[in-house]
């Protein structure tokens, strides 16, 4: 058991164990018009600044919380989630 990697588009390429492999194919890679707008608009959401933390956690049943990030992806914030249960250490 170990805790969950970054798969793709790491924040540091050159952190990640397959750094190399990636500017490999980013070095050769010709992209067409619509991948470049697609990674400018990436570029523009890494570099966006996080918002503060919320100051009183929620509280919701599971149900609630799977609804809720199902929505977050129907409205295009992200592509895709996923929820595991926690394993405490």
């Amino acid at each position: 058991m170990r805790r969950a990697d970054r798969v793709w588009w790491p924040p540091d390429v050159d952190k990640a164990p397959f750094g190399k492999a990636q500017k490999w194919f980013y070095n050769r890679e010709q992209p067409g018009p619509e991948l470049t707008q697609e990674r400018a608009k990436r570029k523009t959401i890494l570099e966006a600044p996080l918002p503060e933390q919320a100051k009183n956690p929620q509280q919701h049943q599971a149900q609630e919380w799977t609804s809720s990030l199902n929505a977050f992806v129907q409205t295009g914030d992200c592509e895709m989630v996923g929820v595991v249960r926690m394993q405490e250490q």
